[in-house]
């Protein structure tokens, strides 16, 4: 059971959804309570699945409510007259009516009769408060001064809450008589016990957070300064060596108590240190989210922290260009360009070389990709591996090298890219910066798959990282991207669609939707391989609109859904892709669309414009050593002559792809490029 899922982070929705979805073998019920408005965030939250189902819940009517106060009596029953007020007031919301015969009981104008609960003298004139909020503030007036303090201590620690904390919390004078006065609330049903997480601690929880609210709200924001201060240092004490555990608490108790001390214009030095206290408690969870990674959390705790230094806090600098990184993965790609240049803008002002460096490597990463300026990339690479190397900035260096790798990427080196590769996971050794050794991780499998590893060593690579990494799904789920595109390339398809499913699951569960879309790559990959044609092709399509959505275009996507397209005999369709890749992308994605729009031209009879974007491609994709995109194009440049008449030609373009694709150790497109050669027109 969740209770209150209105307030989840995303990455306990997405827990229970996954759970929902993969369970299905288990006889397991999922029970979960949000209010109404929880469906605007997620619409649809249990849509569409077999096993779920969405009830909503009416308010009382009358009867029922009637019932619940025979309920709460023990079987005893209020005056008819003093029922209706009391239903009629509720409105059918049954925490009203719980409060009120509460309340009723408070008073003594209901008692404890023979195992049950018996009104006392005239209840016909009993003031009934206007609301819910109403109710509770009276029901807490009536407690005693020094439950009101124990009360008001518990509502700053939470909805659950410790005896311990609340003692530390209390008065001096009234710090002895915590565990009474607990109890005391107990009686009153305002908190109930619960299962304590901390050891030697009793553990108890506000019966409704309205109570809790409630209670908080009657307390003076200087008072809650101070407490949210002094709960922060109790979790520090009690956590000792397990503080990673407890950070994002002590970060957010901090943070209240400097905003508190911030609505009351009190911004002293003492303030000042709070909010710096607490940024950096809110950087370090924020950190750790990141290289979980669990993208929603670490947005939500970097920007927090971020917010609470100085402009001029070289800190503040760091922690936007981490931060980027995180929007980016989330799918807030507007948001990450923003932030990248927030950072830009703030680095030279507080004159931090390697908060400099951090921001050109954001820029580069995350803003301007381009092969045309890939020297300027360079130097800056070089440059920033410099400082970070001064400063001994582990994090730094993996992501400068991660640079470098996307630039061999971009120019078609997979050679070199897989040396960058090694120097980045080198740095990475040790978990110092497990977010940019995913990439570093990433980045190996782009460059075994495309560049000119053979594909049994590239299987080999594959399965040693996985033992390397042993009981990590995170880098099994990497691998698997290459040994989805590998065994589908040896026809094992099963096996290749499975590695594909750990691989794409592996970004859907852990919220980075930007990484998820562009999985869909593999799939494609897969499906075209299959002789899956179509399948291709609606993967593709979907990964394009969805990217669409979110402001980003891909020239790799629109150069696949490219020749999906053309293989289904979209032609025109497939022209349109291919032109967006060419006028976009680089020498392997231009490559590839190029072999795509050479094959157009020759269907239409242009022969002069065929021959002289086929020669385009071939020129293109030859600077590269990526086998498989080479074999492809060759196979293009088969395809268009054949449809031109040039059967000799083809013939020595389809011997070309065979021997690229052998070398690879590509079985099926080798096959497929036989069966091409011994077709005849």
């Amino acid at each position: 059971v969740w209770e209150d899922i209105h307030w989840a982070e995303p990455a306990l929705l997405d827990a229970i959804d996954h759970v929902a979805d993969w369970a299905g073998d288990a006889p397991i019920l999922l029970l979960c309570t949000a209010r109404p408005e929880f469906l605007d965030s997620r619409p649809a939250w249990g849509a569409g699945k077999q096993r779920a189902s969405t009830l909503t819940l009416p308010p009382l009517d009358a009867d029922e409510s009637t019932q619940l106060i025979v309920n709460l009596l023990g079987g005893g029953r209020l005056p008819a007259d003093a029922t209706d007020r009391v239903t009629d007031a509720g409105g059918g919301n049954p925490l009203f009516v719980e409060q009120m015969v509460s309340m009723l009981i408070d008073d003594g104008l209901v008692v404890a009769d023979n195992g049950g609960w018996s009104p006392v003298g005239d209840l016909s004139s009993i003031a009934v408060p206007p609301s819910v909020a109403a109710l509770l503030a009276a029901r807490l007036e009536r407690l005693s001064d020094e439950e009101r303090r124990a009360i008001g201590s518990a509502s700053v620690i939470g909805k659950v809450f410790y005896v311990g904390a609340v003692r530390e919390l209390l008065p001096e004078t009234d710090r002895a008589n915590a565990g009474p006065l607990v109890r005391s609330l107990v009686r009153k049903e305002l908190v109930r016990e619960t299962r304590s997480t901390i050891p030697g601690e009793d553990a108890f929880e506000f019966r409704h957070i309205l109570i809790r609210d409630a209670a908080y709200a009657a307390i003076p924001k200087e008072r809650r300064a101070e407490q949210h201060r002094r709960f922060a240092d109790w979790c520090v004490r009690i956590a000792g060596e397990r503080i990673e555990e407890l950070e994002e608490i002590v970060g957010y108790h901090l943070e209240q108590a400097f905003r508190h001390r911030e609505s009351l214009g009190a911004l002293d030095e003492e303030a000042r240190t709070l909010a710096t206290e607490a940024s950096v408690r809110l950087e370090s969870a924020g950190m750790r989210a990141f290289d979980r990674p669990d993208m929603a959390a670490a947005a939500n705790l970097l920007r927090r922290a971020e917010t609470l230094l100085p402009t001029d806090d070289p800190r503040r600098v760091a922690i936007l260009t981490t931060l980027a990184y995180a929007l980016f993965d989330a799918g807030r790609l507007d948001e990450g360009r923003d932030t990248v240049a927030e950072a830009e803008a703030r680095a030279p002002i507080v004159g931090d070389p390697v908060a400099v460096e951090h921001t050109t490597v954001a820029h580069w990463q995350l803003v301007e990709r381009g092969v045309e300026r890939h020297e300027q990339m360079r130097t800056d690479a070089s440059r920033a591996i410099d400082v970070f190397e001064a400063a001994g900035d582990q994090r730094g260096l993996v992501r400068t090298w991660n640079l470098l790798t996307s630039i061999e990427w971009l120019l078609g080196h997979g050679g070199a890219q897989l040396d960058a590769v090694e120097r980045a996971l080198e740095h990475a050794q040790g978990g110092t910066a497990r977010y940019e050794e995913h990439w570093a991780l990433v980045n190996l499998t782009s460059a075994l798959v495309r560049g000119p590893t053979p594909l049994s060593e590239g299987i080999a690579r594959a399965e040693q990282t996985i033992e390397a990494y042993s009981g990590s799904r995170e880098v099994d789920a990497l691998m698997c991207h290459a040994l989805a595109h590998f065994r589908a390339r040896l026809g094992e398809f099963d096996a290749a669609r499975a590695a594909m499913d750990r691989y794409r699951s592996f970004y859907r569960d852990t919220g980075q939707t930007y990484s998820y879309l562009r999985s869909a790559e593999v799939a494609f990959d897969v499906a075209m391989l299959a002789g899956e044609a179509e399948r291709a092709c609606d993967v593709a399509e979907e990964a394009w609109r969805s990217l669409t959505e979110l402001g980003e275009s891909w020239p790799y996507l629109a150069a696949f859904l490219g020749q999906g397209r053309y293989a289904v005999g979209r032609y025109e369709d497939a022209r349109e892709a291919a032109a967006f890749a060419v006028e976009h992308g680089d020498a392997v994605e231009g490559s590839l669309a190029l072999g795509v729009l050479a094959k157009l031209a020759a269907r239409s009879g242009d022969a002069s414009t065929a021959l002289e974007t086929i020669a385009e491609a071939i020129a293109r994709v030859d600077r590269t050593d990526f086998l498989f995109d080479r074999g492809t194009v060759y196979t293009d440049r088969g395809e268009t002559l054949r449809l031109l008449g040039r059967q000799d030609e083809a013939l020595s373009a389809f011997d070309e792809a065979i021997g690229l694709f052998d070398q690879k150790g590509d079985l099926v497109s080798s096959e497929r490029v036989r069966r091409l050669r011994a077709d005849r027109p």
